[in-house]
């Protein structure tokens, strides 16, 4: 079996390095022969040098995506993968020795079977603050954790994995490729492209599988802890949603005012409450905030 591990990234060479570290030092079953293809996507700091640090110890395939914007960068990586499957990760990921083992496994106990998807766990740069941590389970898919439970199960519409940690074959991800409206570019909060393709597997009759065992961590910094940041990535889902299937028929500027208004007195009350807790308040202010991106500007 031949694989290729994918990862696009835009200027996070520190993190990188550490990523590329752990990659290194994956368990590789036997009969298991593979690459790890990174993408610079217009990267101005030091990844090309990080880069060429682990050229020694690691099957690189590295490439430069010129146009910005993360779906960009997939599709670069799928043109540039030779192995049958393509393992996806991120730029900001520890993943466990294991993650490479257990995918392979999945794999070789279901071959009728498109993708798979593990777990996302949160690697905290400092202590969550206290109203994160009381409603984690609210917030978590802002930062991109995923815990879909300890047993494996096929995937449906309203579970899927996240862009972190998934697999698909090779030659079905070239039939699907990301809809380059969709991804992360530069600051940008619109994302949805890998769920995108995964739903669109599933609407093509492709199965998919839940792989509890292929865990990785993911870098959270102190930066994106805030109440701010949580609007902005819930304001960012409705631009998604709005993206992909249009924007909401509202006629008149009423509506849209009210999301506005609604979303920054959620925000305003909340960020002078760093300790509230209980889901109420956070349900509101995730829907008002994509509600404002969803309403048409």
């Amino acid at each position: 079996m031949n694989l290729t591990v994918a990862i696009c990234t835009w200027n996070r060479a520190d993190l990188l390095d550490q990523t590329l570290d752990g990659l290194a030092d994956l368990a590789i079953p036997a009969g298991v022969t593979g690459e790890v293809v990174v993408v610079n996507n217009r990267c101005t700091d030091h990844t090309d040098q990080v880069l060429d640090r682990h050229r020694r110890r690691l099957p690189l395939v590295t490439l430069r995506e010129e146009r910005a914007g993360l779906s960009h960068a997939r599709n670069a990586a799928i043109c540039a993968a030779s192995g049958d499957w393509i393992l996806w990760t991120d730029d900001d990921v520890l993943v466990d020795p294991r993650w490479l083992a257990e995918i392979v496994a999945a794999i070789r106990a279901m071959p009728s079977a498109s993708f798979f998807g593990g777990p996302i766990e949160p690697w905290f740069e400092c202590e969550p603050p206290d109203w994160l941590a009381a409603n984690w389970r609210q917030f978590r898919s802002a930062f991109a954790i995923r815990d879909l439970g300890p047993e494996p199960f096929d995937f449906d519409t309203t579970r899927l994995p996240f862009g972190a940690n998934y697999a698909v074959r090779r030659d079905v991800q070239r039939q699907f490729p990301y809809d380059q409206r969709l991804g992360r570019s530069g600051g940008g909060t619109i994302g949805g492209e890998e769920t995108a393709v995964l739903r669109a597997l599933l609407a093509a009759g492709h199965r998919g599988r839940w792989v509890p065992t292929a865990r990785v961590r993911h870098f959270l910094p102190r930066e994106r802890l805030t109440l701010d940041y949580v609007r902005r990535f819930y304001r960012g889902v409705g631009q998604t949603e709005r993206i992909r299937t249009g924007p909401i028929a509202a006629g008149s500027s009423w509506l849209r005012q009210l999301a506005a208004a609604t979303s920054t007195a959620w925000f305003a009350a909340l960020h002078s409450l760093p300790t509230v807790r209980g889901s109420l308040w956070a349900k509101a202010l995730i829907r008002s905030s994509q509600r404002v991106g969803r309403l048409a500007a």
